[in-house]
Order: structure tokens, then sequence, then C-alpha cells
């Protein structure tokens, strides 16, 4: 509805408003993505300094916000690939490979891809990562996105 009011008003088709939509979502989820970062810099040097429990716990919830909104940006962004992969079971198969086919894990723990690591701050917790150095949390689609800049649909058929 909303569509059909803005090409009316504004002259775009359907298609052009939705690729419009999907460079601004992604652009939003890189700068969420930025934003995070920043705020685990910050809890990490909080926590290093002993900053008050308070200051720390304010700056976790604070992330915590974040991670929902970048969950929902990303649910968006999704939704607009028109991904229907639970029929043919790729998504399934994609949500099946583990970490370990991607980097040396050790101990449930690897070198994080995404910047310069020398020791492992990596964890895999179940099908689930997260880097305790840049932030990086998600499940192994969200990981190959980022790694090879791959929208959700392009990572499926990577991995599937």
């Amino acid at each position: 509805m909303h569509q059909n009011l803005l090409k009316r008003e504004i002259g775009m088709s359907p298609e052009l408003l939705s690729t419009s939509k999907k460079l601004f979502l992604e652009t939003m989820l890189n700068e969420i993505d930025k934003k995070i970062c920043e705020l685990y810099a910050e809890y990490k040097q909080d926590f290093e300094n002993n900053e008050e429990y308070v200051n720390r716990l304010l700056l976790a919830e604070t992330i915590a916000r974040w991670k929902i909104q970048r969950k929902r940006v990303n649910a968006e962004l999704r939704m607009l690939d028109g991904n229907s992969y639970e029929n043919d079971g790729k998504l399934d198969i994609a949500k099946e490979r583990k970490f370990e086919e991607f980097l040396e894990v050790k101990k449930n723990k690897a070198r994080c891809p995404f910047h310069k690591d020398k020791t492992p701050s990596f964890s895999i917790k179940g099908n689930k990562g997260h880097c305790f150095s840049c932030g990086f949390h998600g499940d192994i689609i969200d990981f190959i996105q980022k790694q090879h800049g791959f929208t959700f649909q392009q990572a499926i058929n990577f991995l599937s």
C-alpha cells in the first residue's frame, strides 16, 4: 500500500523503491555495527580502568538494545530479499554448517577473521560465534555475510 502511494507521489517503480530501501537498510546495518563496536571498545576500556559497575551495566544494556535493532534491520533485509528457503531446505542446510569449516578452531576459540588477531578472541558456542575484540556476534549465516560481503540470499546459496 505504501509503495503504491509512493509510486504515485514520486513516480518510482516498486522495484526501485525496494532497491532504495535495501541500500538504506544495508547502510543502517553498517552504522549499527560500527556503533556496537564502539560501545564494546568503551566497555572494554571501562572494565580495564575499573570504572563503576553501574556504568558498565548501562553500556551493556545499550549494547543489547543496539543488537536488537540490528536483528530487526537484518530481518527486514531478509524479507526484502524474498527468502523462501524453508520449502527447499536450503536454510536448514546452511544453518547446519559449522564455524570449524571456515576457521581453525581449538577448544571453541578461533582467531577472528574480521581484524588482526594475535590470540583467539572469537568464541564459538553451539552454532553462534562472538568476537570479544570487534564485537561481531551471530550465526554461521551472519558470519558468511560479513566475511564475504554477501546478502542473506547469497550466503544461504553459498552455504547450501
